[in-house]
C-alpha cells in the first residue's frame, strides 16, 4: 500500500443521520414488514447509503486523488435503521495488509460497517472474467433460485451513461461541497447503486441482505461517457441454510475495465 497526503486525514468523525431513502424499492428488506419477518427491528437502510457517508470522508480526505488508483472493501457488519446516528471516522486500527480503515459506528457505539482502504503502487491484474463474452440476447429477469445462478455464466451485456443529473443526485444525499461531482466525476455512491442494478436487472430478489463490496478503481468514471458492463456471477455457497452469491462486475471503455467490483449479496435469508 502506498499513502498520499495521510497529515490531511480528518480527525473528527463525520456524523449523519441514516435515512432509508426508498422503502418501496425492489429489494424489500428496506421495508419494516418484510424486515421485521426475518428477525429485524424494522426496515434496514440500505448499504449503499453507509458507502455514501464513509465515501465523504475519503472525499474530504484525498479529494478526487483516491478515485483512481485505489481498492476498497466496505463489509457491513450490523444493520442500520432509519434515525441512527452515524459516526463515520478513521480508526486508529488497520484493516487487512495493513489497509487504512473508515469506521461506520451508531450512537450506541455498536460498529455497523467499515471500509479498508488503499492506494496500489501498482494496480493489480484485471481479473479474468473481465474478459467474458457475454451472450448476445435481451435481458430477462427471472426469480432467483440456487439452480438460476450460475458461475462463470456471463449475464447479456448492459450499457451504463451516468448523467450530470443522477450524479448530482446521489452527490447530493452525501456531500457538503458538490464542486468536484459537478466537474463530471462519478460519485462513489453509483458505483454501489450499479452493482446492485446489475444483480436486480437480472434476477428477481423478493428480499437480500448485502454483506460485502470490494472495488478496483483503475481510472475515474465520468458523465457523458457510455461504458459497457460484464456482469459474472463467480462463487455462489450455502451456510446454515442460507444462500449466498459474490458478483463480480467490470465497468469498461475501448481501454479496457475503468473498474472491477466484486458484490457478495446473502439472496436466501433463513427466518428468524
Amino acid at each position: 500500500m502506498t499513502e498520499k497526503s495521510v497529515s490531511r486525514l480528518p480527525t473528527k468523525p463525520l456524523q449523519a443521520y441514516a435515512i432509508n431513502e426508498d422503502p418501496n424499492t425492489v429489494n424489500r428488506i428496506h421495508s419494516d414488514d418484510v424486515a421485521i419477518s426475518y428477525g429485524f427491528k424494522g426496515a434496514l437502510v440500505a448499504g449503499a447509503h453507509l458507502f455514501g457517508h464513509a465515501s465523504e470522508l475519503l472525499t474530504q480526505a484525498y479529494r478526487e486523488k483516491w478515485l483512481s488508483g485505489s481498492g476498497l472493501v466496505m463489509r457491513f457488519l450490523k444493520p442500520a435503521y432509519e434515525g441512527d446516528l452515524l459516526n463515520i471516522g478513521f480508526s486508529s486500527q488497520r484493516g487487512r495488509n495493513k489497509m487504512l480503515r473508515v469506521e461506520c459506528k451508531n450512537e450506541r457505539d455498536e460498529l455497523l460497517s467499515t471500509v479498508d482502504f488503499q492506494f496500489f503502487a501498482q494496480l493489480p491484474e484485471p481479473s479474468h472474467l473481465s474478459r467474458t463474452l457475454a451472450p448476445e440476447r435481451k435481458m430477462v429477469r427471472r426469480k432467483i433460485r440456487w439452480g438460476s445462478v450460475r458461475p462463470g455464466e456471463a449475464f447479456p451485456e448492459f450499457t451504463w451513461a451516468p448523467s450530470d443529473e443522477e450524479n448530482i443526485t446521489s452527490a447530493g444525499a452525501h456531500a457538503k461541497d458538490l464542486s468536484l461531482w459537478e466537474s463530471g466525476l462519478v460519485h462513489p455512491r453509483l458505483w454501489i447503486d450499479l452493482a446492485n442494478r446489475m444483480l436486480t436487472n437480472r434476477f428477481k430478489m423478493p428480499a437480500w441482505l448485502h454483506l460485502e463490496t470490494r472495488i478496483i478503481a483503475r481510472s475515474s468514471l465520468r458523465t457523458g461517457h457510455t461504458y459497457r458492463l460484464v456482469a459474472t456471477p463467480e462463487l455462489k455457497w450455502r451456510r446454515r441454510g442460507n444462500e449466498y452469491l459474490r458478483l463480480y462486475v467490470a465497468i469498461l471503455d475501448e481501454d479496457g475495465p475503468r473498474m472491477e467490483i466484486w458484490h457478495t449479496a446473502n439472496f436466501l435469508i433463513v427466518r428468524a
